[in-house]
């Protein structure tokens, strides 16, 4: 198996644990809506340096609320702990939940 394959399963399966954790943890109610941003490494040179945290800030700021929508965001093995906590930060600011 390639690793970029290897790769892709092994996110697949890091989702579908996310997914069986949250849905065995959180019974949604009748006709509850969320929306699951799942955000991950820049990747060069398709992105610039800071492209993910810079357009999630820009959703946090712009982006109008739904009514009836939940929003959460999944962060996917981000490799530098410095843009890992530069994230995490972004989402204290604007009261974003680090636990659905």
């Amino acid at each position: 198996m390639t690793g970029n394959l290897l790769n892709k399963w092994i996110f697949i399966i890091q989702f579908l644990f996310f997914v069986h954790k949250y849905s065995c943890d959180y019974i949604p109610k009748d006709g509850e809506v969320w929306l699951i941003r799942v955000l991950g490494n820049d990747l060069p040179p398709l992105q610039s340096h800071g492209q993910t945290y810079n357009n999630t800030k820009f959703i946090l700021e712009n982006e109008a609320e739904f009514p009836g929508i939940k929003k959460a965001f999944m962060l996917n093995r981000i490799v530098s702990q410095r843009e890992h906590d530069k994230l995490i930060d972004l989402f204290k600011k604007h009261n974003i939940p680090d636990d659905m």
